[in-house]
């Protein structure tokens, strides 16, 4: 008979022949696994006996499997696996998710989770404290967060549609990933009842330590057994939202991450890093720069956080500060700090750089912009590190062919520049007529610029200016035809690096290529408004004896240039531009230096010179086949006979330039002829004809952003809308010419309409009241000239004659 007064084992009751060789054997299989025989046999009889206790819990609450598995964030694979004994060790957070979904009193509860040791102790070690879980409060955000309601929303929508398994938040670093990452965290939170978990990588140094990072971030205790397969078996049955946040210098881990996220099918990652992580489920989410006005409002919040005063006095400063910081909102908190110590008035004047006053509640990686920068330099290979502190020439955008120049055209230039791109150092901003267009945000710039060396950045700027030479020379043939349009786009976005280059040349001692370059582009400066800087490179240039090709260049791009400012000096300019392009036999220098002679003369009321000159320039042009030269001798040709009062011979003439400038397809040159033919009809009667031609003039200076002529064309636009019988539109026309002219330099004497304006403006003065043409005046200077105009299209649609103009040419 057995010995009741023994105690009785576990071993003994379910292996009764433990003592013989049986025994040994399944005792020594237990111990190859770390435990003794009697250990394990307890956590069998644990197993079985917590296995019934759950399917009892369960069914007392009438909950099918499904159910509880929904109520506690776990698969109904597991639920199964569970009550049936094949889940043998659970891990406690399970057991937690349970007793909280089943609703289980606090010694109930203790007792349901003491049924099994925790993992990686023995079964007789002391379980955990009841109700303990892993941590899953976040940290608090900001009290001010501006501007990223937006992508907020929409990864909040990813997050809790569950599309993807892996969100990546991309940008800049001093962007906001963080705290994108924590706002939509926190609103989608009581989607993931298995909890959201925040794991700040910025301190971990290698991959191998992500996963101890994630284990200390679920408060699992036994970190040290786990690996990536130990960390997948902790997580596959949890609805868990795991942010790795700084994952950036931990790629080598992404590969073990795809397969983290094929076995955990309920596991949801939010990464952010400054780049991709390039795994094929990921969903990518851009973390853009705020806008000027999102930055402005930030930098007014923070300012007034940190004790300085907000003021209208001092908002132009901030602008400047705004727009240093690019759109960083680390920048914004960090130049708004400063300006609180410094003023932002003294710091936009005497700081070009920001200076980094430390936030002391962020990562040391994100307290500084230095820092910040750092931290992505070390992430760089060599060769695209130093491509970026090249890059820092660039103050503007820049296109694919100005990489390749500023490489020197090496073979791993392209290469370099996608890993720029994919850590988020260099933006691709659009897409401009087929070429795509990248950019440095401003402090990424700045710190580049410093770090790059006086020798490079001499070499740099040369390598720049040669890309930029052979892109104008490549536009040249464009500037006058049908590509215009596109031509200037170009050119307007590459201005920056055009103002490089021609400083560039001039300091180095090539006057004859900063005029070669200047000269190509004459047009295009005028036309968009950079008249009075290109006369100063202009003026530079001759400083210093030069060569006769040289001066007869800058002579001619000098009238160009001075063409509404100062018609008198221009024609001189073009005249002695003349002599000495017959001298060098160059006709088409020639041609052009006469034509402007001519017109310029004009300008100035020198009808005898003009005319003397327009026949001289009739010879020139005759020779070539330029249709756009042809335009401005016949334009020419047609002023000066209005000026002469021969209104026929310049309607004849101005219709021949339009045919001509509709041949070229030039923009600027058809809106210029347009003007002087509706000048020349309107002294006809033929208001309503006169109405249209400006319109279309109108359309194709707005089309080529035309800030130099534009004022001539509002300013008759507003005398025909005067004499149509509308003096309040008319007046705010004629405010809107007159701040045009006064914003660009240009007088507003035209000779052929000198006389028409002042009776216009009197007519307008005597229909309205003196408070009402006050007002009409101040609003048309307010609003701008985009409302203005958009007014006057108003008017004149209805009216818009539908055969204004002459057909095109052909």
């Amino acid at each position: 008979m057995p010995d009741h007064t023994k105690p009785v084992s576990y071993l003994s009751i379910l292996c009764p022949t433990a003592s013989g060789p049986t025994g040994r054997i399944f005792e020594s299989g237990l111990s190859t696994r770390g435990v003794t025989a009697a250990e394990g046999l307890q956590r069998e009889l644990n197993v079985t006996t917590f296995a019934h206790r759950l399917r009892e819990l369960r069914t007392a609450r009438s909950w099918s499997q499904k159910e509880l598995a929904e109520r506690a964030g776990v698969t109904v694979k597991a639920i199964g696996a569970l009550e049936r004994g094949e889940r043998r060790s659970p891990y406690p957070h399970t057991v937690r998710a349970l007793a909280t979904a089943l609703e289980l009193a606090d010694d109930e509860r203790a007792r349901l989770i003491a049924m099994l040791a925790p993992r990686g102790t023995s079964a007789h070690r002391t379980p955990p404290t009841p109700g303990s879980g892993p941590r899953s409060g976040l940290p608090g955000l900001p009290t001010a967060v501006v501007g990223r309601d937006g992508i907020v929303s929409a990864l909040s929508e990813e997050l809790a549609g569950r599309r993807h398994q892996l969100l990546t938040l991309t940008g800049p670093g001093g962007v906001g990933k963080t705290t994108v990452a924590l706002m939509a965290a926190e609103r989608v939170r009581d989607r993931f009842p298995g909890g959201v978990v925040l794991i700040e990588l910025a301190q971990v140094d290698k991959p191998d330590g992500i996963v101890p990072a994630i284990l200390r971030g679920l408060e699992t205790s036994d970190t040290a057994v786990f690996d990536d397969v130990g960390l997948a078996r902790l997580m596959e049955d949890r609805h868990l939202l795991l942010i790795l946040d700084g994952i950036e210098h931990l790629m080598g881990w992404s590969t073990s991450l795809a397969g983290l996220l094929r076995r955990c099918p309920s596991l949801v990652v939010l990464a952010t890093s400054r780049a991709r992580l390039r795994l094929r489920d990921e969903r990518e989410f851009t973390v853009h720069p705020l806008t000027h006005a999102e930055s402005m409002s930030l930098f007014r919040e923070r300012l007034v956080a940190a004790g300085g005063e907000w003021n209208n006095s001092t908002r132009a400063a901030v602008e400047i500060l705004c727009k240093r910081s690019d759109g960083l909102p680390l920048a914004v908190e960090l130049a708004a700090s400063a300006a609180a110590l410094f003023g932002p008035t003294a710091l936009a004047d005497r700081f070009d750089v920001v200076p980094d006053v430390g936030l002391r509640d962020l990562p040391t990686r994100q307290r500084t912009m230095d820092e910040t920068i750092t931290w992505s330099h070390k992430l760089l290979t060599d060769s695209a590190r130093s491509l970026l502190l090249r890059l820092s020439v660039c103050s503007g955008t820049f296109s694919l062919s100005t990489v390749k120049a500023i490489g020197n055209h090496q073979t791993g230039t392209l290469h370099d520049l996608y890993e720029l791109i994919e850590h988020s150092l260099v933006l691709r901003t659009a897409n401009l007529e087929g070429i795509d267009r990248f950019r440095l945000l401003e402090p990424i710039r700045q710190d580049a610029a410093a770090r790059l060396s006086a020798t490079e950045r001499v070499a740099t700027t040369a390598d720049l200016t040669k890309g930029m030479l052979e892109v104008i020379r490549g536009l040249a043939d464009d500037l006058h035809t049908i590509n215009q349009v596109t031509a200037f786009q170009l050119l307007e976005a590459d201005i920056c690096s055009i103002r490089l280059a021609v400083l560039h040349l001039i300091g180095t001692g090539n006057p004859a290529l900063a005029a070669e370059l200047i000269r190509l582009t004459t047009v295009f400066l005028a036309v968009r408004g950079y008249s009075r800087e290109a006369l100063t490179w202009l003026g530079r240039i001759t400083e210093t004896p030069v060569d006769d090709a040289t001066r007869a260049r800058v002579l001619v791009a000098e009238a160009v240039l001075m063409h509404h400012s100062d018609p008198a000096t221009a024609c001189a300019r073009a005249r002695t531009g003349l002599s000495l392009a017959r001298r060098l036999a160059d006709g088409r220098l020639a041609a052009e230096a006469a034509t402007l002679a001519s017109s310029t003369a004009f300008m100035a009321g020198d009808l005898p010179m003009a005319k003397t000159m327009l026949i001289q320039a009739e010879e020139a042009v005759a020779r070539l086949d330029e249709p756009w030269l042809t335009t401005y001798v016949r334009l020419a040709g047609g002023q000066i006979a209005l000026l002469a009062g021969q209104v026929e011979d310049s309607d004849g003439q101005l219709r021949l330039a339009e045919a001509a400038a509709r041949q070229a397809g030039g923009a600027f040159e058809i809106s210029s002829v347009l003007n002087a033919r509706a000048i020349t009809v309107e002294r006809q009667g033929r208001l309503d004809e006169a109405a249209g031609l400006l319109l279309e003039a109108l359309d194709l200076a707005v089309a080529v952003k035309n800030r130099w002529t534009l004022t001539f064309i509002v300013e008759a636009l507003a005398g025909v809308t005067v004499r149509l019988g509308n003096p309040k539109l008319g007046t705010q026309l004629f405010a809107a010419s007159a701040s045009l002219a006064a914003e660009h330099h240009v007088k507003l004497d035209f000779p052929t309409t000198l006389d028409v304006v002042a009776r216009d403006c009197g007519v307008a003065r005597s229909r309205l009241q003196t408070d009402e043409f006050h007002q009409a005046w101040q609003a048309g200077r307010d609003s701008g000239i985009d409302a203005v105009l958009a007014a006057a299209n108003h008017f004149y649609t209805p009216n818009r004659p539908e055969d204004s103009s002459a057909p095109p040419a052909g």
